[in-house]
């Protein structure tokens, strides 16, 4: 029998809603074919809780129930009456398209709210999720993580459930491992592939220790099984419960072994990236895989891995930062590190105290005082109290600038806040001072040091002991030298250098041979500057014969001369007019690639010449021209030609 449509199917239909029975559920279509998504549900309202006149194509319809009285229709509540609806009553059918059209409207006008509250609701869960990190600023940008990691997380946050033998098999191994019966699991061990493996740490990833041994004998019975999703799952599992010691090693490994692929930085991100909602993870895992980049010094692929991060709405914590910012300091890309340090702000990373004495160290190596001086002033702005680091980094600051006297005032100005000077503040100024030839200064410091129960190092006497060598003063370089070994301080090659070069300039070579054999007792072993310093002892007694005999037995040392030295063994040659002698050290010189200067040539030339020896000129000019190191601008090679 033909069954009538019900006029409020026919409008849903119209609308492209439908209603269920006991819920009203609102399905819109999707662009996918034949797809319907659900949008909101809620209580179905009935016919007698609608207290108002609605329209219906147009035309007012009047609520039976609601006097008229010749009256404006009345839209002054949409609250459902509390009358008791009458039992059984039925509504006349030309009151049906008016209950439908109110409850179109109902719906209707809560659609947008609904949609909202959905979104607002996601975001919230996604921002709690990322609070598990412990930094508040993680969850800024994590409303729906709207970027195309956002999508690989719901994409990739489960793996496929295990099935028949393979459930089987991960349940055996995970009953050895909580039993530790490791000499059962080496028998499984050729069953253990990926997918087993990923299972059987996702099942123990609440107790780390057994993820991680399990982990490690996977690696020593089949590497090739560890594959980079395994690896991402047992990082997981080791930041969250703050192992980032190991999960740094780890990284470090892969990160090496990956290391001439260029694109395996970013599967390595992806990766962690994927397998983060399965692993109930937190963000410093991606905070152990940037610092492990800086470490490493792979700036590029730190500065990526930032960027990477900051898309996902993490970002790493500021001790992290401050490793890439120690890594650009140790190689002088001051400039780089600045330009990161602005970035850090911007993303409202926190710097310490540590952060910023980079940044003063970084603009005082640029030569930038007043910046850093500027910065130094906002520490106290940004709630971090200046250290004896920050002191002494501005103190060298303005010793590199040659304002002896401004560092003198920092010093004072640190101890007027507090803050007690040590032996670095001491040195800065003393070495400074020594630099500027001013001996009386430094030696005023180095009393105030001692006064003030600040140890001298082996650094403050080898500052010292070389600057009274270098003015011509052996003797107070050597009272240094004593006073150094009262005190019990460590002399090292350098305080042995300095004493010997002292005592070579003044010619006394004998005491500086006695203070080479000490060195035997000290268990230390000459260097280049300690055979370059007999030599100079040498040459300034003319004795270029013996000084040629210590550069033999400084090359059978493995210890080879700087161009300083064949300078001054040449010119020790020609003065003695023993001018085979000084070719024969330049030919040694040109062997090891230096070029001699044009002094160098014309006064070995001009004395070859006067012996008469043009055979000898000829043969030298030749090699000098096949080997290229004809100084620039040298012309005797063309008043020779003539």
């Amino acid at each position: 029998m033909y069954k009538q449509a019900n006029p409020a199917d026919e409008v849903l239909r119209r609308k492209g809603l439908r209603f269920n029975n006991e819920q009203t559920t609102i399905f819109s279509p999707t662009t996918a074919a034949g797809s319907m998504s659900r949008v909101s549900t809620q209580r179905r309202p009935r016919p007698e809780e609608f207290d108002c006149d609605v329209e219906v194509d147009g035309d007012p319809v009047r609520d039976s129930t609601q006097q008229t009285n010749g009256g404006t229709p009345s839209f002054a509540s949409r609250r459902p009456r509390e009358s008791t609806p009458r039992s059984g009553s039925r509504r006349r059918k030309s009151q049906e398209p008016s209950v439908v059209s109110a409850m179109q409207s109902y719906i209707c006008a809560n659609d947008t709210i609904t949609h909202a509250m959905a979104e607002c609701t996601t975001s919230l869960v996604d921002a709690l999720e990322l609070l598990d990190g412990g930094r508040v600023h993680d969850c800024l940008c994590s409303a729906g993580c709207k970027s195309k990691v956002s999508d690989a997380r719901s994409n990739h946050e489960t793996i496929l459930p295990a099935r028949g033998q393979d459930l089987d098999f991960i349940n055996i191994v995970h009953s050895h491992l909580i039993h530790s019966e490791w000499d059962k699991l080496s028998k499984l061990a050729p069953g253990l592939t990926p997918f087993r493996i990923k299972h059987i740490l996702l099942k123990t990833r609440k107790d780390h220790v057994i993820s991680f041994e399990f982990f490690n004998w996977v690696d020593l019975k089949n590497s090739k099984s560890n594959t980079l999703d395994v690896i991402s799952i047992i990082l997981h599992i080791l930041t969250k419960n703050r192992h980032f010691k190991s999960s740094e090693s780890i990284l470090r490994r892969v990160l090496e072994t990956g290391s001439s692929d260029l694109d395996f930085p970013r599967r390595v991100f992806d990766a962690l990236v994927y397998s983060y909602r399965m692993c109930e993870s937190s963000s410093r895992v991606f905070d152990a895989l940037f610092k492990t980049h800086a470490s490493m010094n792979k700036f590029r692929n730190a500065s990526d891995c930032f960027r990477w991060m900051s898309e996902c709405g993490f970002y790493p914590t500021v001790e992290s930062c401050n490793t890439y910012l120690s890594a650009l300091c140790g190689l002088n890309r001051s400039d780089i590190m600045l330009v990161f340090y602005k970035e850090m702000r911007r993303c409202r990373i926190s710097p310490n105290v540590y952060t910023v004495n980079m940044v003063i160290d970084a603009y005082c190596k640029l030569g930038k005082l007043e910046t850093a001086i500027e910065v130094f002033k906002e520490m106290e702005g940004m709630g971090l109290a200046c250290n004896v680091v920050s002191y002494n980094t501005l103190i060298a600051g303005y010793c590199s600038k040659r304002l002896l006297s401004g560092g003198l005032k920092i010093k004072n100005a640190m101890e007027k806040n507090g803050v007690r000077a040590n032996d670095v503040t001491y040195n800065t100024l003393i070495n400074a001072f020594c630099k500027e030839g001013e001996l009386h200064e430094s030696n005023k410091l180095f009393r105030e040091m001692k006064s003030a129960d600040v140890a001298p190092t082996t650094v403050t006497y080898n500052t010292l002991i070389n600057a009274y060598s270098e003015n011509g003063n052996s003797r107070m370089a050597i009272q240094m030298f004593d006073e150094m070994c009262v005190r019990g301080v460590k002399a090292d090659i350098l305080t042995y250098n300095a004493v010997i070069m002292g005592l070579c300039k003044e010619g006394k070579t004998k005491k500086a041979a006695y203070m080479v054999r000490e060195l035997d007792k000290g268990k230390l072993v000459p260097n280049s500057s300690t055979f370059a310093a007999l030599i100079t002892g040498q040459c300034a007694r003319n004795n270029a014969g013996r000084a040629f005999q210590i550069y033999e037995s400084m090359v059978r040392s493995c210890c080879y001369p700087n161009e300083t030295t064949f300078k001054m063994l040449i010119s020790a040659f020609v003065m003695n007019e023993d001018y085979d002698g000084a070719v024969r050290v330049l030919k040694e010189m040109m062997r090891r690639a230096m070029a001699p200067d044009s002094n160098v040539l014309s006064s070995i030339f001009d004395g070859l010449s006067r012996d008469e020896k043009e055979d000898m000129v000829m043969d030298l000019r030749n090699e000098i021209e096949s080997r290229r190191l004809l100084p620039e601008g040298f012309e005797k090679f063309a008043i020779m030609r003539k």
